[in-house]
C-alpha cells in the first residue's frame, strides 16, 4: 500500500492520519464519508480516488475493501486491495477527449465495418442527411451517396430511392474520406 502512495517501504505500516493525508483533498471528503458508512455497515466498498505522492504528482487508485467483524459483531478490521489505475484513467480521458471532437466536428464523420455497414455517424452527419444515428446505424454507406447504383446482392435493384441526402451532401463544400483498417494480405 505505502508503494501506491508513493511513500518508501516500512515494516510500520501508515497510520489513519498518514493515509488520509495522501488522498486528493478534491476526494478527500467522499472517501472519508464513504469509509465511515462502510464501517458503519458490514459490506464492500468499492471505490476509485486519487492520491497526492509526496513528490506532487496525482495518482488514481481503485479499492476494493470489506468490513470484518469480531465474534461480537463488532466492527473489528477492514481489509482489502487497492490498484493503481492512473494509466487507465489517463486513457479513459484521452478517450472522452477524442470522443467530443469527433461528436462536436465541423465535418461529417461515419464509421463503418468492414463491409461498409454503418455503426456510428456524428451529430454533423445526421444534421447533413435528416437520418438520424438509430436510422443510420446497420445501413451500408450506400444510403449516404444514392448516385451509387444497389447492387443485387442488397436485394433491391435500380438506382438509390434517397436523392434528397445526395443533393444535401453535395451541398458540402468539402468531401474527404478517410478510410481505416486492415489490409487483406
Amino acid at each position: 500500500m505505502l508503494r501506491l502512495l508513493g511513500l518508501p517501504d516500512s515494516n510500520e505500516g501508515i497510520t489513519q492520519q498518514q493515509w488520509e493525508a495522501c488522498i486528493h483533498p478534491e476526494d478527500r471528503d467522499r472517501v472519508l464519508a464513504e469509509v465511515a458508512a462502510n464501517v458503519a455497515g458490514p459490506g464492500a466498498l468499492d471505490r476509485q480516488y486519487r492520491v497526492v505522492w509526496p513528490d506532487g504528482t496525482v495518482h488514481w487508485l481503485h479499492s476494493k475493501t470489506r468490513l470484518v467483524l469480531d465474534s461480537f459483531n463488532r466492527p473489528d478490521k477492514l481489509i482489502g486491495v487497492d490498484f493503481d489505475i492512473t494509466e487507465h484513467q489517463a486513457a479513459d480521458e484521452r478517450l472522452r477527449i477524442l470522443s467530443s471532437a469527433v461528436e462536436q466536428s465541423p465535418v461529417s464523420i461515419v464509421i463503418t465495418n468492414l463491409h461498409g455497414i454503418i455503426e456510428y455517424a456524428n451529430r454533423k452527419t445526421t444534421e447533413i442527411t435528416g437520418y438520424t444515428l438509430d436510422e443510420l446505424r446497420g445501413q451500408h454507406t450506400r444510403i449516404l451517396n444514392p448516385a451509387t447504383p444497389l447492387r443485387k446482392s442488397t436485394g433491391i435493384s435500380g438506382h438509390h430511392p434517397h436523392r434528397r441526402v445526395a443533393r444535401r451532401v453535395s451541398q458540402q463544400k468539402e468531401e474527404r474520406r478517410v478510410f481505416l483498417g486492415r489490409c487483406a494480405h
